[in-house]
């Protein structure tokens, strides 16, 4: 699925849909779109400003992990970051299993040295 992206900023909702473009008014349905979307801006270059990903509020059901890398950290001057877009709350629970848990991967990584 091509997709032109522009934006600094990224949306996801649980009503939302993963073939929407992820803006506010459109937004996409998982986590991994979101952050797959991210890496589609990294593929055309560095980032060239902050990336948040706005989760709306409301129940995230997750069938499986989500797996970040080190690529989906950004930089220090671009940071990529998941937050809350509102004062609801975001709940991510895991499904698929006999009592609901959130999993998150994220694989430890060495941190680069200070400049």
């Amino acid at each position: 699925m091509a997709v032109t992206l522009h934006a600094s900023d990224f949306f996801v909702a649980p009503t939302g849909n993963d073939a929407n473009p992820g803006t506010a008014a459109r937004p996409f349905a998982t986590l991994e779109r979101a952050r797959d979307a991210v890496r589609q801006l990294q593929q055309a270059g560095p980032l060239k400003e902050p990336v948040n990903i706005k989760l709306q509020g409301g129940t995230y059901r997750l069938a499986r992990e989500v797996v970040f890398g080190p690529e989906d950290s950004g930089t220090a001057a671009c940071p990529i970051t998941y937050m809350a877009a509102g004062t609801q709350p975001v709940v991510l629970v895991r499904t698929g299993r006999t009592s609901p848990t959130c999993s998150i991967s994220i694989p430890r990584t060495r941190a680069a040295p200070r400049r």
